[in-house]
Order: structure tokens, then C-alpha cells, then sequence
């Protein structure tokens, strides 16, 4: 998330920013408003409340305002810089709690969002990302594609090596994924070993192109235990749909992107498959095989 640049002190120091709604600043930042607006407090509040509650209670409000005209001055110096420091000290206290706090929330949100084991966003993320992206694309007329990705023969790797060495796969596959999208794009994990890759502003032949580098780079790499996958190399599946075009919803954007896969899985593997409305009558598939 990037810092907020407000420069407005109370703004800071309320951690909302009208620019861009970011509540992040950065610790040494807030440290240094809380102090500065806890001096500020102490010198224009504290000392002077102290001065009119001493009078008060001693029932003379006329040596009270006068007492408070003569707190600024060269004599009463010790106390005003007392106050201040007192005020500082505040500030600097409220600061820490609230930087902890936001970390806290921050954290929590987070662990809410990410899938533990891949480091992806969850598939709840997922979801409402999703629907926010297909209502956008729908309401501006933007296309917007979908990949459905599916580890080929995880069920043999995972027999083999056991789930420990399934969990290292999915890690290392989903950090493959992240370091391969976009920065406009987004990846989560769907499920088991499917993933999902969200793109917005990217057409189906854009999508197909990204898909089949995504598909040649996974073979490529080197996996740890590849070599007792068939054809010596682990591999993905990967079936793509998107707006307009392939869908009117989100959900059924999902479905059509999962019966792309599954025309992909079907067809051989470690491929590309792009979903087609007239696969119904068993003609017209596009499909794209990575080698």
C-alpha cells in the first residue's frame, strides 16, 4: 500500500487522507505529528486549563483570566515548557498505539484475504474482486478476461511425494503466478490445485498470448521432483473466457472459464483452451497447445 503525502497535520493525524483515502503514513511520520500536535495540546490547553482550574477552585475567576494572560510570559516559561513535554509525551504515546493498532488491523485483514499456503489472494477475495471488475467492464464497455489454471497430474505428484511435497508445488507455483501477471492483473487460488488469474482491459487474444506464456514458463521451470511427472515436467491446464462476449455475469464468467479448462484437461493437458458458446454441437474449439 503505498504512504499517504497529505500535508495537512490533522489529517495525518486522523490517518485520512482526502487525496486517496490511504490511512498509512509510516511510523516515523506519525511519531513526529503526535508529538508535534501533543506539544501544541500541552501549550495551548493543558497549561492554560491548569491555570483557570487553580483559580477556579479558589472561587477568584478574575485573578483566574488574569493569571491566564500572564501564563505566556517570561515568568511562567518553566511551567509552559512543563505542560508542552507533558503534551509531547502524550502525543508520542497516542502515536505508538495507534501505529500498533493500524499494523494490527492491517495484519488481520490480510491473513482474511490471502491464502496461507500460496501467498495468493482466497478465494472470498476472489469472488468479490471478481464482481467488482465485471460490473466495471459491463458499465464502461472494457473487456475483461479470466484464466482458470490447473496443475496437471497433481493427484500422481501428490501420491508419489506425499502432500508435503504437494503444499512445496503449490507454493512455488504460486509464486510463479505472481511474479508472471501484471501489475493490473491479479491472482488467487480457486481451490485444491486450480488458480485463478483476473485481467482486466485485456481482450481474448491478449489473454490467450499471456495464458500460453504462463503455460511454456511453468514447463520450463524447475520444479523439484518434475522429472516423475509424465513427459518429465510438471505442467498447467489453462482454459479462458471473458467480457464481452463469453458471459453476462460474473458467475457465469467463472463457468465458462472452468468448462475452457475442462476442454484443456480433456484435449491432452498443457494447454490453452478459449471457451466458445458453440461447443454444444461439438465444433469450434480453440484451443492452443504449449509445447
Amino acid at each position: 500500500m503505498k504512504k499517504c503525502r497529505s500535508n495537512n497535520l490533522l489529517q495525518r493525524i486522523f490517518r485520512i487522507c482526502p487525496h486517496c483515502g490511504c490511512r498509512n503514513i509510516g511510523f516515523r511520520r506519525r511519531l513526529i505529528d503526535h508529538t508535534i500536535a501533543g506539544g501544541l495540546l500541552g501549550f495551548l490547553i493543558l497549561h492554560p486549563l491548569s491555570i483557570i482550574a487553580h483559580n477556579f477552585f479558589s472561587l477568584d475567576l478574575a485573578q483566574a483570566w488574569k493569571a491566564l494572560g500572564a501564563s505566556l510570559s517570561y515568568e511562567h516559561i518553566t511551567m509552559t515548557i512543563y505542560f508542552t513535554l507533558i503534551g509531547s509525551i502524550l502525543g508520542i504515546i497516542h502515536g505508538i498505539y495507534i501505529h500498533f493498532i493500524y499494523k494490527l488491523n492491517e495484519e488481520i485483514r490480510r491473513q482474511s484475504i490471502t491464502d496461507e499456503l500460496t501467498g495468493l489472494y482466497n478465494r472470498r477475495f476472489f469472488i468479490n474482486r471478481l464482481d467488482q471488475e465485471t460490473a466495471r467492464a459491463q458499465r464502461y464497455r472494457h473487456p475483461l478476461s479470466l484464466l482458470m489454471v490447473d496443475i496437471d497430474f497433481f493427484k500422481n505428484f501428490n501420491d508419489k511425494h506425499g502432500h508435503p511435497a504437494g503444499d512445496e508445488l503449490l507454493r512455488r507455483l504460486g509464486t510463479l503466478l505472481r511474479d508472471m501477471i501484471r501489475g493490473s492483473d491479479f491472482a488467487a487460488r480457486y481451490g485444491g490445485e486450480e488458480f485463478a488469474i483476473v485481467m482486466p482491459e485485456t481482450d481474448a487474444e491478449m489473454a490467450c498470448e499471456i495464458a500460453q506464456r504462463i503455460c511454456v514458463l511453468v514447463s520450463d521451470h524447475p520444479f523439484r521432483h518434475r522429472e516423475t511427472q509424465p513427459g518429465g515436467r510438471v505442467t498447467v491446464s489453462i482454459g479462458m473466457a471473458g467480457l464481452p462476449g463469453d458471459a453476462q455475469e460474473m458467475e457465469q464468467l467463472i463457468q465458462s472459464a472452468d468448462q475452457a479448462l475442462y476442454k484443456a484437461k480433456t484435449k491432452g493437458k498443457n494447454q490453452v483452451c478459449k471457451f466458445n458458446s458453440e461447443w454444444s454441437t461439438g465444433t469450434n474449439v480453440i484451443a492452443f497447445k504449449c509445447v
